[in-house]
Formats: C-alpha cells, sequence, structure tokens
C-alpha cells in the first residue's frame, strides 16, 4: 500500500520541487536583476536612482546584507551619515564578518567630501597621473579602510594598483573579480587584457582577449593601442606571428608592426645560418608613440595627451598622435572634440583610419546623445527626438548595446503624445530584454495613454515578481482606469457618475494625488468651492508627500490660469522629489506667464516690449499648446503674420498634423476673423478619427464661439440687428445653452435696453444658477438702470452660492468704492486676494500674495489673461481629459484656440540626463556635472529658492512703484485683474493710512530791490488721517519766512505813495513772517480744502477750494473752483504798509474756477484748459483774468518702470489791467492784457527699487503786451495829486504813471523731483526747477521727509513732495 501510494505522490512531489525550483530561480533572477541595475546607478554616480532599486531589493530579501551594503554606501555618498549607520548597525547584525562593514565604514568616516574635488579621491588620482602609484593607492585605501573600493571606482583602483610595487597580481585578481561579476561589460575585459599584456608570462592570453573583444565590441575605449602595444613588447617566437598577422588583417598595413614583424622573421633566419642578426634601425618615432600609448594605457592621461602633442609639434600632420589626442577627448567625455579630431586624422590618413574608425563612430553617437539631452532639457522635444535619430542611425553598433537610448527614444515620443509609436518602440525593446523594468513601465504608461489601463494591467499581472517590484504598485492603475472611465460619464454629460467613479478611485489609491485633483477640478467648475477646497487642504502640506502636495495645487492653480501662483506652489517641491515632468510641467506654465504678460503688455500699448518678451520666450515654446500660445501672444503684439507662421511651421513639420496645433491654428483664425480658412480647418479637423474628448469638445466650442463671437462682433459695431440674427440660429439650436442667453443680454444692453438685459439675466441663471458670469452681468445692468437695491441683492445671492469667490468680493468692493466707501472697499479687496486671484478661492495663495505685497512695500505684478476681453475672442472650455500615463493628469486647459497639457509620470524616471528649465532649480546629486549655458531667472521672494547665476530674463519685473496720478498716464506695467485689483489695494491703503511730511523750501526770485526780487523760505509741515469709512483728512502748519530788500534810492518813488515825498536817505526793509494753517478733505474725486495764508502777514487772508475730478475711461475731466493767494512778490503775498500814508495794501488774492479736459489714446492724447479769475487785494484795484490753453502729448519711451513724454503746449491769458507795479493801488502781480506762450515740454518720469523720479524741461516762444498804468489806479484823488506835483516841480521831471511794453523772446524751464525710500516707513525726497523768462528768473529747492505710521510706505511715481505755501494749488509740472 505504501508502495503503491510512494508511486501516486511522486509526480506530486516532483511537481512541488520543480514548481519550488522556478519560484525560487523567479526570486534569484529578479534580485540578480535589481542587483544589477543598483551597481549600473553607482557606476553612473547616481546613488539617489541606486538607493531606490537597493530598497526594492530589500522588500523582495529583507535580509539581504548586499542590500544593507549597498544602502549604506548610498547614504554615505548622498551626504547622510546617520541613515548610514542605521543600515551598517542591520548589516553588522546580520553578518558581523561582512567584507563590506569595512569598506563602507571608512567611507562613513572619509565623509561624502572625500569623493568632492579637491578630496582624497581626488588627490588619489592626481597621484596616479603623476605617476606616483604607490602613494595614490594608499590614499584609496584610506577612504576604503583597506577594502577594495565600490564598483564605481573598481577600475581605476585596480589599475592604478596595477602599477604599484609588488601590486600586480593583486591587480589582476580585482580585474579578474570584475570580469567575473559584470561579465558582458567590455571595459573591464579590456582593462584585463591591458593589464595581462604588461607581462611575458600573461602577454599571449592578454592578447587572445584582445583579439576576441576587437571582434565583440562595446568597449568604450578602442582595442587597438593596447594590442599593438602588446606586439612590441612581442618576442620573435614564430608561435607569435599569428597575432602579428590578426593585427594587420584587422587594422590594416602598420609600419612599425609589419617592420617588427618581418624583424622577428628574418632574426630566425638569420640564427638559422648562423649569422648575428641584423642591428634593429631605430625607429624614434615609433618609439615615442608607443610611449604615449603605454602613458595613456596606464590612465596618465595627461602625461599622454603631452607626448601625442610632442609628436604632432615635429609632424603636425601625423595621423596617428592626432587619433591619440582623438581618443583622450573620447574618455575626457569631449565627444564634440574627439570626433573632430578624429576626422581630421581620418582625412589625413584615409589608409590607416579604420584603426580609431570604431573610436570615431563612438564620439559621434555620444555626442549626438548629448545634444538630444539639452534639447530636451530645454523642453525642445521634437529636435531631441531628431537629433537622438540621427545618432542611433549613425552609429547602430553602438547604440544597440545601449538598450537605455531606445527607451529615451519611446519617452520622447510619448512625450509629444504619439503613445502609439511608443508603444512599439517598448516592445522592441522588451523583445530583445524581456525584463527591462523601464521599457514594461512605459510599455503601460503607452497603453494606459491610448486607454488600453486593463490591458496594461492584464500585462503587469504575467510579468515577472522582480520586474513587478520593480515597476511599483499597480494601484494608481486601477484609480487611473476609474478616472478614464470618469471623464467618458463626463463627456457624456454624467457628472454625478462621474462623481462616484472618482471618489471610488480615491477609495482604491487613498494617498493617490490624481483622483483628489480631478475631483477637485470638477467641484470647481460646479462652484463647490468648500468641498474643492476640502480636498485641496487634504494635500499633504509637510512629510514625504509635501512635493506632491505642492505639485497637485500647482496643477489646480494651472487649471485656473493662475500661472503664477502655480509657478510658486512648483517653487515648494523640495529639490530631491524634482523630476523632469514637474521640470517640463513647469516649463509649460512658465511659458504660458509669459506669453500672457507679453499679450498684456500688448494691450497696454507696448508692443515693442510685447515683441521684445516673445522672441526670448519663442525657443521654449516647443510643444503644441506652447507654440500655439506664443502665437496668439505674437497677434495681441500685432504681429499677425508671425503668429500665423508659428503655427503653419509647426503644422508642416508635423505629419501628420497634430490636433491641439490644428485647434491652436483654428483659434487664431478666428481671432483674426479669417472665418473661410477657419471653417477648413474646423472641417478638416471633424474627419480625424484621432481626436481625444478633449480635442472634440474644443471643436463644438470652436463653432460655438464662432457664433458668439461674429454676433459680438457686429453688436460691437452697432449692428445690433445683424448680431440678432447670427444668434438667432444658434439660440434656435440651443435654446438652454446659458452663453448664447448672455450673448443675447449683452445685445440689449448695447442697445441701452437694460431692463430687457436683466430679464435674459435672470434666464440665464435659471439655466446655470451656479453662473457667476450670469450674475456679474445681471448684477452691473441693474447698476445701469439705477437699481442698486436689487444689485445688492443679486450679490448677496451670488455670494451665498460663492461666499469665496474673489470676483463677487471685487465687484462688491467696487461698488462701495464708487459710492467713496474706501474702509469697505479696502476690505473687500483684500479679502478678494486672500480668496486667491481666481474664483476659485485657492487657500494659501492670497495670503502669499498680501506678505509678498507687505515685503515689498507695494504690489506684485502677476499676469494673467483678462477674461473679460477673451469673452470677445474664442470662448474658453476647460475638458478633464484621459489620462496621459501611469499615475498621470491629463489636464487640457483651452483658452482661445491655445493649450497646455500638463502630463506626469511620478514613477518614471527620466532617460537621459536631465536639463531643468528656467527658473527650475535640479536636485542636488553628488557627481552630477554642472549645467551650463543661459537660462531664465525666477524672481521670487526671499521665501522662494530661485536658482543663481546669470538670467537674462525674469519671470516677474522689478516692481513698479505704485501711483496716484501718472501725468494721465497708464501705469508704467499694464495691468490684468489681478494687478488692478493689487494697484487698487495700495492706492486705497495708502489713501487710508495715517501718514506725516516735514520739509523745508527755497524760493528765489530776482529783481528790484523791495519791489519785485523775493527770497521765500518755508518748513511745510502735513498731517493726513484717514476719514472712517471714506474719505481723508489732511492737516497743514507751514511757517514762512519772506525777504524782498530793502526800499531805498531810485526805487524809493515806485513803493507805495513815496513819489509825494522827498525819498533821500529813505532805506526801508521789506520782509514778512507768519504761518500758514489749512485742513482738506479728499472723498472719491472731490477734494474740499480750506486755510489761511500765513498768519502774522501784514495781510493774512482766508483761503480754499474745491475740485472734482473723475476719470471715465481714456477721459480725465477736472472742475475747480478756488481762492487762491497770488505769491509773485511781498506785496502780493503778505501785503505791505505805505510808509508815507501808513495805508496797507496788497495781500492779493485769486478766486474764480477752471476746467480741465484730457484724453489719452495710449501712446498719445490731447488736452484743453479754461478759466476765469477775479484777483482782489487790499487797496489794490480789482482786475480780471481768463484763461485758454491746450495741447497734445506723445509716449515717445516707455520702458517697463519709466516713461518719457514729450508734447507741444500753448498757453494763453488776458487781464484786464496791468497791475504789477508797487505803487499804492498795484498788487505786484504780473498781469499783462495779453500773454501767448507756444512750448515744447518734456519729462521723464519713472521709479525703480527704491527710488522714484521726474525730471521736466520746456523750451519755447513767448509773447506778451502790458498797457501804459497810471500810478495809483483806482484812487483818483491821489493820482491827480501827483499829476499836479509833477507840474509844480517840474525838475527832475517826476513820473506820473507807467508805459506800457511789449516783449518777444524765448522761455524756458527745467526740474526735476524724486524721492528715495530709506526705511520701510521712511521716504526721503527733494524737488529743485529753474525758470527763465525775458523779464525775470526763479529758482526752487526743496527737501522733505514722510513719515508713514503703518510702515508700509512706498516712494510715489511721480514723486509728492510735501508742498510749500506758496506752491499749494498750484499745478506741479
Amino acid at each position: 500500500m505504501l508502495k503503491n501510494m510512494r508511486h501516486r505522490l511522486g509526480p506530486v512531489v516532483c511537481l512541488a520541487l520543480m514548481l519550488a525550483s522556478a519560484s525560487g530561480w523567479a526570486a534569484s533572477a529578479a534580485t540578480a536583476q535589481l542587483e544589477e541595475q543598483a551597481r549600473y546607478w553607482e557606476q553612473k554616480g547616481r546613488y539617489d536612482l541606486a538607493r531606490q532599486t537597493w530598497l526594492k531589493l530589500q522588500r523582495i530579501e529583507p535580509d539581504s546584507a548586499t542590500a544593507l551594503a549597498g544602502l549604506a554606501t548610498a547614504e554615505v555618498r548622498s551626504g547622510r551619515p546617520d541613515a548610514a549607520r542605521q543600515y551598517l548597525e542591520g548589516l553588522r547584525a546580520l553578518q558581523p564578518n561582512h567584507p563590506e562593514l569595512r569598506r563602507v565604514e571608512a567611507m562613513l568616516a572619509a565623509g561624502p567630501q572625500a569623493f568632492e574635488p579637491g578630496g582624497e579621491v581626488s588627490r588619489a588620482r592626481e597621484l596616479a597621473q603623476q605617476g606616483k602609484y604607490d602613494s595614490s593607492v594608499a590614499e584609496y585605501r584610506k577612504v576604503f579602510g583597506g577594502a577594495a573600493p565600490d564598483e564605481r571606482y573598481a577600475l581605476e583602483y585596480w589599475q592604478t594598483l596595477a602599477g604599484a610595487e609588488g601590486g600586480w597580481s593583486e591587480a589582476r585578481t580585482g580585474l579578474e573579480g570584475l570580469v567575473k561579476k559584470r561579465p558582458a561589460n567590455a571595459d573591464y575585459k579590456l582593462a584585463l587584457a591591458q593589464h595581462l599584456t604588461y607581462r611575458e608570462s600573461t602577454r599571449r592570453q592578454g592578447l587572445e582577449m584582445l583579439q576576441r573583444l576587437a571582434v565583440d565590441g562595446g568597449a568604450s575605449q578602442p582595442v587597438q593601442p593596447s594590442w599593438r602595444q602588446a606586439l612590441m613588447w612581442m618576442g620573435g617566437d614564430r608561435s607569435d606571428e599569428k597575432y602579428f598577422e590578426a593585427y594587420l588583417n584587422r587594422y590594416g598595413d602598420d609600419t612599425q608592426v609589419s617592420n617588427r614583424l618581418a624583424q622577428a622573421r628574418e632574426g630566425r633566419v638569420r640564427a638559422a645560418q648562423g649569422a648575428a642578426p641584423s642591428r634593429p634601425r631605430i625607429d624614434v618615432r615609433g618609439r615615442e608613440l608607443k610611449r604615449a600609448w603605454a602613458l595613456y594605457n596606464n590612465n596618465q592621461t595627461e602625461e599622454a595627451e603631452q607626448a601625442f602633442k610632442g609628436l604632432l609639434a615635429r609632424n603636425r600632420n601625423d595621423a596617428e598622435a592626432m587619433s591619440g589626442i582623438g581618443i583622450i577627448r573620447l574618455r575626457q567625455e569631449r565627444y564634440a572634440d574627439a570626433r573632430q579630431i578624429l576626422e581630421r586624422a581620418s582625412r589625413i590618413s584615409p589608409r590607416r583610419a579604420h584603426k580609431w574608425r570604431t573610436a570615431e563612430s563612438t564620439a559621434r553617437f555620444w555626442e549626438g546623445v548629448r545634444e538630444a539631452e539639452a534639447l530636451r532639457a530645454n523642453g525642445d522635444i521634437y529636435s531631441a527626438e531628431q537629433r537622438l535619430r540621427r545618432a542611433i542611425k549613425a552609429s547602430p553598433q553602438v547604440a544597440g548595446g545601449e538598450p537605455t537610448i531606445l527607451v529615451t527614444l519611446a519617452d520622447l515620443r510619448m512625450e509629444q503624445g504619439y503613445a502609439s509609436e511608443a508603444e512599439k518602440i517598448y516592445r522592441k525593446v522588451l523583445d530583445v530584454q524581456p525584463n527591462n523594468a523601464d521599457a514594461a513601465r512605459g510599455l503601460m504608461g503607452a497603453m494606459a495613454k491610448n486607454g488600453r489601463t486593463s490591458e496594461a494591467l492584464a500585462y503587469y499581472r504575467q510579468l515577472p515578481e522582480g520586474v513587478r517590484e520593480a515597476i511599483g504598485p499597480v494601484s494608481s492603475y486601477e484609480a487611473l482606469a476609474l478616472r478614464q472611465q470618469a471623464a467618458e460619464a463626463r463627456a457624456i454629460g454624467d457628472d454625478s457618475g462621474a462623481e462616484q467613479l472618482l471618489k471610488q478611485a480615491l477609495s482604491i489609491d487613498p494617498q493617490g494625488t490624481w483622483p483628489r485633483l480631478d475631483l477637485a477640478v470638477m467641484y470647481l467648475q460646479q462652484n463647490r468651492r468648500s468641498e474643492a477646497r476640502s480636498l485641496v487642504d487634504g494635500l499633504p502640506v509637510s512629510g514625504p508627500l509635501k512635493g506632491e502636495g505642492a505639485y497637485i495645487r500647482a496643477l489646480i492653480a494651472g487649471e485656473d490660469q493662475s500661472w503664477f501662483d502655480a509657478l510658486m506652489w512648483l517653487e515648494q517641491v523640495p529639490e530631491a522629489e524634482r523630476n523632469a515632468e514637474m521640470a517640463a510641467t513647469q516649463r509649460n506654465m512658465w511659458v504660458r506667464y509669459q506669453t500672457e504678460r507679453a499679450a498684456v503688455f500688448a494691450r497696454q500699448g507696448y508692443e515693442a516690449k510685447a515683441i521684445e518678451l516673445l522672441a526670448q520666450v519663442e525657443p521654449y515654446a516647443t510643444s503644441p499648446g506652447l507654440v500655439g500660445s506664443a502665437a496668439f501672444a505674437y497677434v495681441e503684439a500685432n504681429q499677425q503674420g508671425r503668429g500665423l507662421y508659428l503655427l503653419r511651421q509647426a503644422i508642416a513639420q508635423s505629419k501628420p498634423a497634430h490636433p491641439d496645433l490644428l485647434n491652436s491654428y483654428a483659434g487664431l483664425l478666428l481671432k483674426l476673423g479669417q472665418y473661410t480658412e477657419f471653417d477648413m480647418v474646423l472641417d478638416q479637423l471633424a474627419g480625424r478619427q484621432d481626436l481625444d474628448i478633449d480635442q472634440r469638445g474644443a471643436l463644438i466650442e470652436m463653432r460655438v464661439a464662432q457664433r458668439l463671437r461674429q454676433a459680438d462682433a457686429v453688436r460691437e459695431d452697432g449692428n445690433i440687428a445683424r448680431a440678432y440674427d447670427l444668434l438667432e440660429p444658434a439660440l434656435r439650436a440651443n435654446p438652454r445653452d446659458p452663453r448664447l442667453v448672455m450673448a443675447l443680454a449683452r445685445l440689449y444692453d448695447e442697445a441701452g435696453e437694460h431692463d430687457r438685459s436683466v430679464s435674459l439675466y435672470r434666464y440665464a441663471l435659471e439655466l446655470d444658477p451656479q453662473n457667476l458670469d450670469a450674475y456679474q452681468g445681471a448684477i452691473q445692468a441693474n447698476l445701469a438702470v439705477g437699481n442698486e437695491a436689487l444689485a445688492d441683492d443679486m450679490l448677496s445671492d451670488a455670494l451665498q452660492i460663492a461666499p469665496n469667490s474673489s470676483r463677487l468680493h471685487v465687484l462688491a468692493g467696487r461698488i462701495a468704492k464708487a459710492r467713496g466707501q474706501d474702509g469697505r472697499a479696502l476690505r473687500l479687496f483684500k479679502e478678494a486676494l486672500a480668496l486667491g486671484p481666481g474664483s476659485d478661492g485657492a487657500p494659501g495663495t492670497g495670503a502669499l500674495r498680501l506678505q509678498y505685497l507687505d515685503s515689498h512695500l507695494m504690489p506684485v505684478h502677476s499676469f494673467r489673461a483678462d477674461l473679460d476681453s477673451l469673452k470677445a475672442g474664442v470662448a474658453r472650455a476647460r475638458y478633464a481629459s484621459t489620462a496621459n500615463g501611469v499615475g498621470a493628469a491629463g489636464r487640457l486647459i483651452k483658452v482661445a484656440g491655445m493649450d497646455t497639457r500638463m502630463a506626469t509620470n511620478p514613477t518614471a524616471s527620466p532617460r537621459l540626463p536631465t536639463l531643468y528649465p528656467p527658473g527650475y532649480k535640479p536636485p542636488v546629486s553628488a557627481d552630477a556635472a554642472p549645467i551650463h549655458g543661459p537660462a531664465l531667472k525666477m524672481d521670487a521672494p526671499s521665501s522662494f529658492n530661485p536658482p543663481e547665476g546669470n538670467r537674462p530674463l525674469m519671470l516677474r519685473q522689478d516692481p513698479v512703484l505704485r501711483s496716484r496720478d501718472y501725468a494721465y498716464d497708464r501705469p508704467a506695467v499694464p495691468t490684468t485683474p489681478v494687478d488692478e485689483l493689487l494697484r487698487e489695494i495700495a492706492e486705497l491703503s495708502d489713501k487710508r493710512q495715517p501718514w506725516a511730511g516735514v520739509g523745508f523750501g527755497l524760493r528765489s526770485r530776482d529783481g528790484r530791490s523791495g519791489l519785485d526780487r523775493l527770497d521765500d523760505v518755508e518748513m511745510p509741515i502735513e498731517i493726513s488721517l484717514p476719514g472712517g469709512d471714506s474719505g481723508r483728512m489732511n492737516f497743514r502748519l507751514v511757517p514762512v519766512y519772506l525777504d524782498a530788500g530793502a526800499i531805498s534810492g531810485p526805487q524809493a518813488p515806485l513803493f507805495g505813495t513815496l513819489a509825494l515825498s522827498d525819498t533821500t536817505g529813505l532805506n526801508i526793509a521789506q520782509d514778512d513772517s507768519g504761518f500758514a494753517i489749512g485742513a482738506s478733505y479728499e472723498v472719491g474725486d472731490l477734494h474740499v480744502d480750506v486755510g489761511t495764508s500765513p498768519l502774522g502777514f501784514q495781510l493774512p487772508v482766508f483761503v480754499g477750494g474745491l475740485r472734482w475730478s473723475p476719470q471715465i475711461g481714456n477721459w480725465a475731466f477736472g472742475a475747480e473752483i478756488s481762492r487762491r493767494s497770488v505769491t509773485d512778490s511781498l506785496l502780493s503775498y503778505a501785503g505791505s504798509q505805505d510808509p508815507l500814508s501808513g495805508a496797507e495794501f496788497g495781500g492779493v488774492t485769486a478766486t474764480g474756477g477752471r476746467v480741465d479736459l484730457a484724453y489719452d489714446y495710449g501712446k498719445a492724447g490731447l488736452y484743453g484748459t479754461g478759466g476765469f479769475h477775479v484777483y482782489k487785494g487790499e487797496n489794490v484795484s480789482d482786475n480780471h483774468r481768463s484763461n485758454i490753453g491746450g495741447g497734445a502729448f506723445f509716449h515717445v519711451l516707455q520702458t517697463t518702470n519709466s516713461r518719457v513724454t514729450a508734447g507741444v503746449d500753448l498757453t494763453a491769458f488776458f487781464f484786464d489791467e496791468n497791475l504789477r507795479h508797487f505803487t499804492l493801488g498795484h498788487g505786484g502781480y504780473f498781469s499783462p492784457q495779453h500773454y501767448v506762450s507756444l512750448s515744447v515740454p518734456v519729462s521723464w518720469t519713472g521709479g525703480h527699487k527704491r527710488f522714484s523720479w521726474k525730471a521736466y524741461g520746456s523750451i519755447g516762444l513767448q509773447t506778451f503786451r502790458e498797457d501804459g498804468a497810471s500810478l495809483f489806479p483806482g484812487n483818483a484823488g491821489l493820482q491827480a495829486d501827483v499829476e499836479q506835483f509833477a507840474i509844480d516841480n517840474p525838475d527832475p521831471v517826476i513820473a506820473t504813471g507807467y508805459a506800457g511794453q511789449s516783449s518777444t523772446g524765448t522761455g524756458m524751464t527745467f526740474g526735476g523731483r524724486m524721492e528715495y525710500l530709506v526705511a520701510p516707513n521712511l521716504v526721503l525726497g527733494g524737488s529743485a526747477s529753474f525758470d527763465n523768462a525775458s523779464d525775470y528768473d526763479e529758482t526752487r529747492a526743496l527737501v522733505f521727509l514722510r513719515w508713514t505710521y503703518e510702515g508700509r510706505n512706498a516712494v510715489r511715481v511721480p514723486p509728492e513732495p510735501v508742498l510749500p505755501y506758496a506752491d499749494y494749488g498750484r499745478n506741479l509740472p
């Protein structure tokens, strides 16, 4: 019975043993593969990737001593000694006598600096190059504790040991160990073969190996020099002739080798004949060439190079010496130099070129790979692929030994969206290497990209366990399948089903960020802000997943096209976690940000700046979406031809044309109104079978957008009936499309029928109750009909739906601001900014911006497309696309036909050494080569970590200092909605914060002493406070001292009534002093002030004014009524007393009004002014002045931070009487009967960092006429007395009046003012000017300080000094 049982169990046992054996073999194969991968990365110096691979091996074999030793080594080399010690302790506990212990402990003691330039390893290499092999070996042993180095340094160590005293045998054992461990490594075999040829006893064994290597190939260095050198060392045995013949057969004629063989044969013949062998000829060149190659083979590269150069110095056409230099360049990885030198050697000696042909091919191949790496790193994926293909085609044998190159090629095709072609390449690699984990991972990604996630999962399950381990977990694939199903559900309008699928994906992969991203985006699009925020809040902000959380936040910001915020979030990704996909995303966002900046510049009239910026950005716009983005920006800059050319060229180079390129091209044609070609492109797209969900959605959206665009265009032209005709068919086909309903509402708004537009907006809200655009239109329409209460109610309703909507807060703030409620408006604006720049209320970004605002003392400019302006173009559509790869988020964002794909595959690693894009700091690697070439700086605040080095561009401009008034100019930097909000916050904050200022000013006017000469010293003191929720109050105190000299000599009869008396010896000082007080209140566009001229003057007066200065669009209007002191002289300003009669006179005021009107076209503008004033003073005859003027101005030069404006100005004014003199009845002020001036004014205004300035000048022609005037106007009795006195006293002649005069000449004015931010709450400023006319010169100077209570000061553009009393109410130049 037992026997029968054994017979029955026998097959079962055998089967079990076979299965166990197979399982063990599979595990062993997986372990071996992972160990090989780890060793590969160690050899490449990528200890970060080696560490990941060792961790995978440890998960398979937790007690693997090899894995523990590898992890300890990786941690030492990565600069993490604590982690290395933990792994060492584990290794020691597992195998106390493990051979790696001593080596790793020595490395740990030496520290990572031992491997840096200048460390022990570098010193060991230098000693070896100097031929000091014993000392070099000692340095190596010091680093590695007397044990053999790890594999990266093993080869150089054993080769150095071979040259040390007594080291040959140990070196041979070490090299044989390397070959045994890596039997496929041709470089190890070549090193061993070279080593064996150094001794006679093993030279033939080495030659056998060299012969096989020459046939098999694969070594990075040529075999021929080592083979040739060994032959030179051979004797004359007949059995050795085969090595000479094999060499000559393979490499062709070689004089020295042929001579050596001939000498050996001749020696044997002579020996057989009993004759003495002939004396060998001395070949000096051959001996030197042999020595050079010996140095090269002994790794004495510098000495070998000098030896080869010595040969070339004697014969510059020595091809073999030249090839030696080329091969040295190849060893130095200077591939381009190597290829050029070897090609030249081949041209010089074509017959011998076969000797270095392999080296030349190798150099050419790796040169191409290096160029492809650079192109890929710069984002030029298409050119990178083409360059890599050329390299592979030119050197197929070299490429065949590098399967990672084909994987890289497939990756490049994937990055361009050609998943099907990439899949074929991955399969080709897998046919040769079925267990290549990188190729398997790429294949799964390609299948997933093509919507075959289930097939990808099935393929994964049949892979060996080790390969599956290397690929990683597949929960992300299962979640991906659900995400793709959710995308399909959304495409057919089943949002509820899509939501359930995404929630299921989250439950399968709770740590997965991509399902969270999809769900959050869907909630944002549905205005479910709080739910979206809860998902975003669930993203990690610290710990190991901090970087991925920041990355997802960046993608969400990108979904709302908040490119600046997205870039800032990307900067939060820790350097060690950044990968090529993140770099590609950053590049896309950077290009989108810059192209939108350029578009904003162009819309604001700065086309030259926009074109300059686009020219610098264009080389980085290499993907279909980015080409479209750049093309649209060029069109905004009025470069339609360039924009169309970019897209047409990209389409011509893409065979077949990429659908995204065609979508962008159609969008651009739509924007340009080229509807015929637009229809043709759309028909072409409609016939394509390879469109994905997003691309088909874009096609539908553009057809609707065409109708909307055409309707809006004719509506704006005033043809409302035609606009209705265009909308009517679309409305009939889609009566419940809220966009079309709102377009119809806009028609009624244009027609002034706001009541009907209100009804339509309400209907749009019934169709889409969450539509904030409809709410915004309804609110604005209600405000247009004066229904503020209903507008407020609707605003409240909208805020209930989207309480965290930043644009609704902005709308509420602007309503409050229009009502003069500055305090409430400021609170609302700050709440809007804190919620985020868009409507999503993304957490954190607003706080970041407010912090930025405070730290930089001024707004931060982050340019976004103006969504309102986009409504006139192509309607924006957002879609959730199917996934682009493993764990990928295929977000497709479309704006006016442009798109950006932000696809990532976090499990994939770059196949080529990565050069990161502008502003993105790469992770630190212990042996990373320096990255050369220009890059672009991301100018970030101190909390971020921008890269260093020369950066010709800036992501964000130098902050332009905030401005209240820019001489009717727009701010120097164009504004987007976010910038406009920041500017409004800055302006309101500036208006509402308390500040105090003090100044010291001097004014000097030449003239006759005691009369029209004047020195004016003033010290203005001003305090400014906010006035509750609205308005602002200012209080001023201005001490003033005036000095006009003294009345004496011939000037005396010209003052008061002194003409009626003897003035001999008379000397009367003319000075006065006092302090002016005043207060003002500003609210909105209204300014009111009251005050006095300096109290203590001879004749103080009450003064004040009321000014209203609204600005509507490009129109600026001003109306003012005022009473101001006339400050031309001491008499008109302070008043004086007649020494003879004791009568007070002077103290003149001008009372009246003026009106100003200006229109700014953007690059130029026009203005006009007119006014009328009554001049009155104590005992001064009344006078009237009327004035009119106008002119044009041109912004001749505009930069980021400054503007130069020039123009032409015509000014004319007219007084009834000439009262410019100083006798009683006159006022002492310039009062011609007509004055006309034609001048050319020029000004330069700007600000940079802590400075702001305005410099100005004017030169022109002026003419005036003054009528004659009586001595005592307005006083007939005195005039009669002086006339009688003149008759009674004919000698000397006494003047009874003043003669008239006229003058024509030139006049000029020049001056400037500036401010400097000394501290966050303190500004130092000054001004100076000089004014010259035909009859007077006046010089002014002022210094001032302005202190702000809250420490949020800023210089103002143009500078605004604390005004002396004499300048109050005066328009500053």
